[in-house]
């Protein structure tokens, strides 16, 4: 039986163990619903090295979170017995949708902000392919051919 990372400060509040599960289980949803607005915060102001430190400890918290969800998931009937645990329980299905609408947004922002670095490097590679001189050569029969110097981009992903 898994017992939750922070057991031991959650012991001394009067709730069941169920309920702590359930309460410890709120505290990360908790630091994930704060660090999604703080990324928020920082994408219309570019703060890419913010998000990119945020990035392991929001991964961190992500996969506690889904393990105490399994872990509360598959002792059910412990915690749907117990009324402090139903409370609890209650409580972070709000946080979790607070979370998934947060998180909605934040990849719809992540996404805006990656289209619109797409869209200004296609206009930097028109703009280049346009100004630059057309090179010119013999072909094998003397005639002469006028090649396009075009720009291409090197495939990347993120």
């Amino acid at each position: 039986m898994n017992t939750p990372y922070n057991a031991r400060t959650l012991a001394g509040n009067g709730l069941s163990p169920a309920a702590n599960e359930i309460l410890a289980a709120r505290k990360t949803c908790r630091e994930l619903l704060a660090l999604l607005i703080e990324e928020n915060r920082a994408v219309p102001k570019h703060d890419i090295q913010l998000i990119e430190d945020r990035l392991v400890h929001k991964r961190r918290l992500t996969l506690r979170l889904e393990q105490m969800l399994a872990d509360i998931k598959q002792k059910g009937s412990l915690w749907k017995a117990d009324a402090s645990a139903q409370q609890q329980a209650h409580q972070l299905a709000d946080e979790i949708a607070e979370f998934q609408t947060l998180a909605r947004e934040n990849a719809m922002m992540l996404k805006a902000a990656h289209q619109l670095r797409a869209d200004l490097i296609m206009a930097i590679r028109d703009t280049v392919d346009a100004s630059q001189p057309r090179a010119q050569t013999y072909g094998a029969s003397g005639t002469l051919n006028t090649s396009g110097g075009e720009t291409r981009l090197v495939a990347t992903s993120i």
